[in-house]
């Protein structure tokens, strides 16, 4: 299998001018993640027409063709769709999600430019895109020798990216700021703690009431059940920060580094006093148990404040 590329959306387009005119390319992509977009603006640079195969929804036939009769021969003739006059972007969607009957129906058309008698233009690209299995979609296993001959590009998602598409877009200012604030949720299954931070987010927005505040002393966390949104978002956006600004080693931290983190143990205990729970998110790990605050400020959070800790394990 050729080695695998991994680029954002906005590098893609100069990685396809440099390698999808010479070879087949196969993009891997979680759904919604902008593949077909993509795609479709590339050849549009190009100057080249997009024409899009969802294999999924494809039978043999409707790559290889069916046969005719000429001068007492059976031959294939592939459909008007594949079979152009002019240099064009053959996009073949959901690829790997299609029958291992398409797949092989679609080999030649990959590994040889051509169907039956007809051959793809000279100037014509071929990209060929998917899901993968951890995305919980849809995938098939494809042969090696497909696998072999493509380029393998992954996409991953970009907050820098999204945020600079969505606001050419007119998304509502709001997502962006949110976005902004927490781009690690721009790509990410929530867990039940973070269903709701976007409304907690906006509650905030609408309210002028924020981290910022609360850091300040001039406010305090909220307390009321019906602001328990508030809190987990509150909560996790006070993580970000101190993941954000408290240094690697205690000793080389800044005057402002130290002081934040003073500041964040007095925090977390008035935290702690509504919600145990929601304080212990502030100084959990990530999804593969690493830690991500620094591990002085921990051993100090587990010091000074046992009861956090011990209510963690």
């Amino acid at each position: 299998m050729e080695a695998a590329i991994t680029v954002t959306p906005a590098q893609l387009p100069e990685v396809l001018l440099h390698v999808a005119v010479v070879r087949p390319v196969f993009l891997w992509g979680a759904p919604g993640i902008g593949k077909s977009s993509l795609v479709k603006a590339f050849a549009e640079s190009l100057g080249l027409e997009c024409v899009t195969m969802l294999g999924t929804q494809l039978a043999p036939e409707d790559l290889i063709g069916v046969p005719q009769i000429v001068d007492g021969r059976s031959r294939f003739a592939p459909p008007t769709s594949i079979a152009r006059d002019e240099p064009y972007c053959l996009f073949l969607d959901e690829l790997n999600a299609s029958s291992a009957e398409v797949q092989k129906a679609f080999y030649s058309l990959i590994l040889d430019r051509r169907i039956g008698e007809y051959e793809l233009p000279h100037g014509s690209v071929v990209i060929g895109a998917g899901n993968r299995a951890t995305d919980n979609a849809l995938a098939r296993p494809m042969a090696s020798a497909l696998l072999n001959r493509l380029v393998h590009v992954h996409l991953r998602a970009s907050a820098t990216d999204w945020i600079g598409w969505a606001g050419r877009a007119g998304i509502h200012p709001w997502v962006l700021d949110y976005l902004t604030n927490r781009p690690d949720h721009l790509w990410k299954t929530p867990p039940k703690t973070e269903a709701s931070s976007f409304p907690a987010f906006v509650k905030t927005v609408r309210n002028a009431y924020g981290l910022e505040a609360i850091l300040k002393d001039d406010a305090g966390w909220p307390s009321r059940p019906q602001d328990r949104d508030l809190l987990y978002f509150l909560a996790e956006t006070f993580q970000a920060r101190l993941v954000k600004e408290l240094a690697k080693d205690k000793e080389s931290g800044s005057a402002a580094s130290k002081q934040l983190a003073y500041r964040g143990k007095a925090l977390l205990v008035e935290l702690a006093e509504i919600s145990l729970e929601i304080a212990q998110i502030v100084i959990a790990s990530d999804d593969d148990g690493k830690p991500v605050l620094p591990s002085w400020f921990l051993v100090e959070v587990a010091r000074d404040l046992p009861r956090l800790v011990a209510g963690r394990s």
